[in-house]
């Protein structure tokens, strides 16, 4: 009978990919990009979120939840590159993409906010994959979402029809 540590706490989670040897870290992250394993590659993210990441350890369960189905839409888009070391315009390539693209339960396009989700996500997989030295890519780094031309007042009426009506 082999003893495990017990890891439900994002904080013990977080101590087992920071207790490995750097070499270790290294080699388990590029085994996870190499097979597109997903779970292990969100595991590394979320490590890496919880120990460096803006919020640190106060990070809401909703965000991760949404941080998570975003990483994972990330490598299931990126099926045709290699993880570790993209081509040169993939970070853009994938960003025009989402900005053509629309929403399935709405038919519209996705938003701005939603597409700059996606895109922060996708940053912080790739810090986590250059803390473990896996890689030195940064296909992100400079890439950015065209703005949003919708005026403010044509997406967010200020009143209902009911209100206005009323005055």
């Amino acid at each position: 009978m082999n003893l495990e540590r017990y890891t439900s706490q994002p904080l013990d989670q977080a101590k087992g990919w920071a207790g490995l040897s750097e070499e270790d870290l290294r080699r388990r992250a590029m085994v996870a990009a190499n097979s597109r394993d997903k779970d292990e590659l969100w595991e590394l993210t979320k490590a890496y979120l919880f120990l460096h990441g803006a919020k640190g350890g106060k990070g809401s369960a909703g965000s991760l939840r949404i941080y998570k189905g975003c990483v994972y839409e990330f490598i299931e888009a990126w099926q045709g590159e290699n993880l570790l070391r993209p081509s040169r315009d993939a970070g853009a390539l994938w960003v025009r993409g989402l900005e053509s693209s629309v929403n399935e339960k709405t038919g519209k396009p996705l938003s701005v906010s939603t597409i700059n989700v996606k895109l922060s996500a996708a940053r912080m997989f790739y810090k986590a994959l250059r803390w473990s030295k896996a890689t030195e890519a940064n296909p992100l780094e400079n890439v950015s979402v065209a703005p949003d031309l919708t005026p403010d007042w044509e997406k967010r009426k200020p009143y209902s029809v009911e209100d206005m009506e009323k005055l």
